[in-house]
């Protein structure tokens, strides 16, 4: 779903192709249904902007309906982030291209010491994702104005209660495992 019309979107459809542009990936030739989207951002584009939601499993005759009662919030979308909340599921999906902050929902606030993303579960911070896509930092380190005190396998959280933050510093998987999502699960919410 667009809000401009400089796209054209593609329908499941048979394709097949390779996907051994990773060292593990078989050279196997694959045949499947593949959805296909590009936008045309004309000559030269200047501080061009668009936004568009894919939603799975949604069939033609239902996308106006869905466009209508629409349970996604667009929190942001500039060059230094884009984040999205999506009401029915309470999950907030941020995209950091720099160190950042953000109000995920009334008077809780997320920030970020450098690139990264992350999902947060709320309404109560009971999980949160994140990832380092570029695949360049070990540790990530993200603070959240709730209390947050504990640690897990590859976390750990200490509420700072003068200045009403919990920081979290978070070990990043490396080697051949860099890039890869980490889970901080069962945070015990103060």
């Amino acid at each position: 779903m667009f809000s401009a019309r400089n796209h054209n979107m593609e329908y499941p459809h048979n394709e097949e192709g390779l996907l051994n542009h990773q060292a593990w990936a078989s050279a196997e030739e694959l045949r499947a249904d593949v959805f296909a989207l590009w936008i045309d951002h004309g000559v030269k584009p200047r501080a061009g902007r668009y936004q568009y939601i894919v939603v799975p499993g949604l069939e033609r005759s239902a996308v106006e309906s869905y466009r209508r009662a629409l349970p996604v919030t667009i929190l942001a979308n500039s060059d230094s982030l884009q984040a999205v909340r999506h009401d029915g599921l309470d999950l907030v999906q941020l995209v950091f291209y720099e160190a950042g902050e953000i109000e995920l929902e009334n008077d809780l606030t997320l920030s970020v010491d450098k690139p990264c993303a992350v999902m947060v579960k709320l309404p109560r911070v009971e999980r949160i994702t994140v990832a380092d896509p570029s695949r360049a930092h070990d540790i990530l380190e993200l603070a959240l104005n709730r209390p947050i005190d504990g640690a897990g396998p590859h976390w750990r959280a200490a509420w700072e209660p003068a200045q009403r933050i919990s920081r979290i510093t978070v070990n990043l998987p490396g080697k051949e495992w860099a890039g890869q999502s980490v889970v901080l699960e069962g945070l015990p919410l103060e």
